[in-house]
């Protein structure tokens, strides 16, 4: 509005609040009117103030309305009883609180520059009651715990409350997990419902376990599982490790490492999840891992690493993760290397095992006598006794005659596989063979007898076979490495004792060594 001319243009903006509880306000509708009063005045180019914009924000009670322009330095004038305002009239600093019915108008008063045409805000508040649920949600029930998978599986059955919100899962006083309903969001762990209308949720720590059902309004009702049957200690080892090198069944991956998963020690064991194998290359710290092998594969083949030399030695570390991710301390076995596979026959074996420069694995093949075995023990003690370092795997599986065996206080021997057709092993058969720690016995063996592996220190692990009837006391006797002995169903006589037949159903473990007369004399 300004002296000698025609007044602007005036602006409308209608506001309508509305609330759920006590009041909400919004927008409806803003908009400009251009109302000409005069159809034959004419009109000068004139510059305006920009107008003023409303903009409500919800209060408690109402709405607080902000006003602004876009002039730059500008000031904004307004009025709330419906008056037009001017530069006289209130000068806006703040927002203002509207708390009932009210009509604003305002305009942007700049120097050099018209004021601005007049902005109109309608503000109506309506009140609107709603009916509130002041009743809190139905009780968990059902509550339950059971072993999952080395964990504990948490079911209960699902609320039936239309406002319901979620579950809070607590353990010893700590929230665990928020749960929104209906398996919107779970935060952590997981949240299934099944057609019966329960739910589930993973947990892995011991303790009381509490469930709490949460309505819209925050009101809580829970239920409480105590949960102590999670096994939190590291998994059993592997049993029976054994490595071997066998250069001709596959060249590319000669070493051959085999083990057995543990057994679960009792109800609540989680299950072995896989097996980390590793492994250093002679005295080289560097440990290299293998991979991950899923349980119950219980076998793996391994190429010679560059770095081991001609007669490089690995030891290969076992260890077992379960289900909840605890690892194993591991076992750990000793494998050779060898430069080269050697053929010998009764005939030549001594020759080529005293020439021998390098180590290696001597096959001998073809009908031997009992006589043979003694040459080759004499040879291989010949041969330490020239040269220490040279070590000897010697395989026997393709050899016929032998009934039984001796080749005792040999520390170049490192491996044995036996034939089939041998049936005992002699008193001291392997007794002071410090380094040997890979054997192989035959499905036909029924005797053991006294010391046959006495003071086999590097002997980590051995398989008895089924077929094996007796075995003698002292039989392992200072075998100081053997993580674990399995005494098979069909042994009848142990030590100086006579067993029933389901005596194979107990494992003999080395921890118990002293209890076992495999270990000492028969007590």
């Amino acid at each position: 509005m300004k002296d000698g001319i025609e007044n602007s243009p005036v602006s409308f903006a209608k506001i309508s609040i509305s609330t759920k509880t006590v009041t909400e306000t919004r927008v409806e509708t803003q908009y400009v009117e251009k109302i000409v009063t005069e159809t034959d005045t004419v009109y000068v180019d004139k510059t305006y103030a920009s107008p003023v914009i409303f903009t409500p924000t919800d209060i408690e009670n109402g709405v607080l309305l902000s006003l602004a322009t876009a002039s730059e330095n500008a000031k904004i004038y307004y009025t709330l009883d419906g008056t037009t305002p001017t530069a006289n009239s209130f000068e806006y600093s703040t927002a203002l609180e509207i708390t009932e019915n009210t009509t604003i108008k305002a305009i942007a008063v700049k120097n050099g520059i018209e004021p601005s045409p007049i902005s109109i805000a309608t503000v109506t508040i309506t009140e609107r009651q709603i009916e509130v649920d002041e009743t809190a949600p139905s009780n968990v029930t059902n509550l339950a715990a059971a072993n999952k998978s080395g964990a504990i599986l948490l079911t209960w059955t699902d609320t039936n409350d239309e406002d319901i919100y979620g579950y809070e899962v607590s353990v010893n006083g700590s929230v665990y997990a928020i749960i929104l309903h209906g398996k919107e969001k779970c935060l952590v762990g997981e949240l299934t419902n099944d057609p019966e209308g329960k739910a589930s949720f993973i947990v892995s720590e011991n303790g009381a376990y509490d469930v709490v059902a949460i309505d819209a309004d925050g009101r809580t009702v829970w239920n409480q599982a105590i949960v102590k049957t999670i096994d939190k200690t590291p998994p059993s080892e592997v049993r029976l490790p054994a490595v071997d090198f066998d250069s001709e069944s596959d060249s590319t991956a000669p070493i051959k490492i085999t083990w057995l998963d543990p057994e679960a020690e009792d109800l609540y064991d989680s299950p072995i999840d896989y097996v980390i194998v590793t492994y250093t290359v002679n005295e080289d710290a560097t440990v290299i891992e293998m991979g991950k092998i899923d349980a119950g594969t219980q076998e793996l083949r391994l190429s010679v690493p560059s770095n081991a030399g001609a007669n490089g030695t690995l030891y290969i570390t076992l260890k077992t993760v379960d289900k909840l991710g605890q690892v194993s301390e591991g076992v750990t076995v000793q494998a050779w290397c060898f430069s080269s596979t050697i053929t010998a026959t009764a005939s030549d074996v001594v020759s080529k095992i005293t020439s021998l420069e390098a180590s290696a694995k001597i096959v001998l093949t073809g009908e031997i006598a009992s006589s043979t075995i003694s040459n080759i023990e004499s040879s291989l003690k010949t041969l330490y006794n020239n040269n220490e370092s040279i070590i000897v795997n010697l395989d026997l599986s393709r050899t016929s005659g032998i009934s039984e065996i001796k080749i005792a206080n040999c520390d170049n021997l490192v491996g044995i596989t036996l034939p089939e057709g041998l049936t005992t092993l002699s008193d001291s058969a392997f007794n002071l063979c410090h380094n040997l720690s890979v054997v192989s016995l035959p499905t036909s063996l029924t005797t053991i007898n006294h010391y046959a592996f006495g003071s086999c220190q590097k002997l980590t692990s051995i398989a008895i076979p089924n077929t094996v009837t007796k075995i003698e006391y002292r039989a392992f006797n200072n075998a100081s490495s053997l993580t674990e002995i399995v005494i098979p169903e069909n042994v009848t006589e142990l030590g100086s004792r006579r067993v029933n037949s389901n005596f194979g159903q107990n494992p003999c473990l080395c921890g118990e060594k002293e209890k076992s007369s495999l270990f000492e004399g028969g007590k």
